[in-house]
This record gives C-alpha cells, sequence and structure tokens, in this order.
C-alpha cells in the first residue's frame, strides 16, 4: 500500500507528511468501540508515526478496518487537537484524506500547536 493519511477526527484538516517529517499527532487503534492500541509522535505517510508500528494486530487487518464500513479503525488527532490526558475510548474512527497527505501545505513554526493548512487552491 502506498501513501495515504487521516482528516484529524477533531478539526477535519488533514494530517500531512512528506514522507521524510510528518505533523505530531496522536492515533489510536480502536476495535469494538475501545482503543486497543495508540501511538504519537511525526506522521510517517504510511498509517504510523516514525520509529513505531502498530503491535496489537497485523497490518493488513488495521487497513481492513480503517477502509471498511465499520467505525473500527484508526483514530488519528493533530497533536494541538487532542491532549493525551483525554479519554481514548471516546475517539472516533478518521476519515481518510483524499490528498494522502501531500495536498498544498506549509511547514509549520510549531508543529506542536499549528496545523499544517490546505493552500486555497486546494
Amino acid at each position: 500500500m502506498g501513501c495515504f493519511s487521516y482528516l484529524c477526527s477533531e478539526c477535519g484538516k488533514p494530517i500531512n507528511s512528506d514522507s521524510e517529517t510528518g505533523q505530531e499527532c496522536i492515533m489510536f487503534l480502536m476495535k469494538d468501540g475501545e482503543c486497543i492500541e495508540w501511538m504519537c509522535g511525526m506522521y510517517d505517510s504510511y498509517g504510523g508515526v516514525y520509529g513505531e508500528r502498530w503491535e496489537s494486530m497485523p497490518w493488513n487487518d488495521i487497513c481492513d478496518m480503517q477502509f471498511g464500513p465499520t467505525n473500527d479503525g484508526i483514530a488519528a488527532y493533530h497533536h494541538g487537537c487532542r491532549r493525551f490526558g483525554m479519554h481514548r475510548d471516546d475517539a472516533e474512527k478518521s476519515d481518510n484524506d483524499p490528498e494522502q497527505g501531500w495536498g498544498g501545505y506549509s511547514v509549520p513554526e510549531n508543529p506542536i500547536v499549528d496545523h499544517w493548512t490546505r493552500t486555497d487552491d486546494d
């Protein structure tokens, strides 16, 4: 599977990465309404964050959940949109970014707070 990304479940803006660096985010793997695993860091363009891999289930099963019709899958949030102290089990599966995280954007000065935003042409 090639590059893909998510729309933040809080603000609806894309979580972007140029496959070398990425926007700071927190991601929850949701199954049957519960968080079974989570990770945070710079988004890696491939469904996770740099330096981490999902361990609770095979990647193909995660992709099937994410692109399937249920609410199971990955709930992704910009780091500034969702703080670590919030309850994980209320996270909502993210929509897929039609630009695959490669839409027009500018690198934020402070990636912990700012969003990478689409250009006016999008």
